[in-house]
């Protein structure tokens, strides 16, 4: 029977990619995780499996960016747009004026 992909050990190939996705080098990822380099480039050169946790941290990373592209960034390009055709209006919205904390506004 086959594992569930999720359950399968991430490959080298793998690591490359979502680290490329995250816009991290090897360095980074052993500096966020606390391991050391030289056991990330065992693990992205194949001479070492891949710890399960870590192609979790990473899918679970990838994850959170593929939604932040998704929903957030779209928003942002709105937001630069409209500052772009009113050149008058300041470039970002305050979220947290008195409109948006539903405070009356003073007349």
């Amino acid at each position: 029977m086959k594992r569930p992909a999720h359950l399968e050990p991430m490959t080298p190939e793998q690591l490359h990619a979502h680290l490329e996705v995250l816009g991290w080098r090897q360095a980074d990822f052993a500096e966020r995780t606390g391991m050391t380099r030289a056991t990330i480039n065992k693990w992205a050169t194949g001479r070492a499996p891949v710890a399960p946790w870590a192609g979790a941290y990473l899918g679970a990373l990838c994850d959170m960016a593929a939604l932040r592209d998704k929903y957030l960034t779209p928003i942002r390009s709105r937001q630069r747009d409209k500052a772009d055709s009113e050149p008058d209006q300041i470039e970002h919205e305050d979220l947290f004026s008195d409109d948006a904390k539903g405070e009356p506004e003073s007349e």
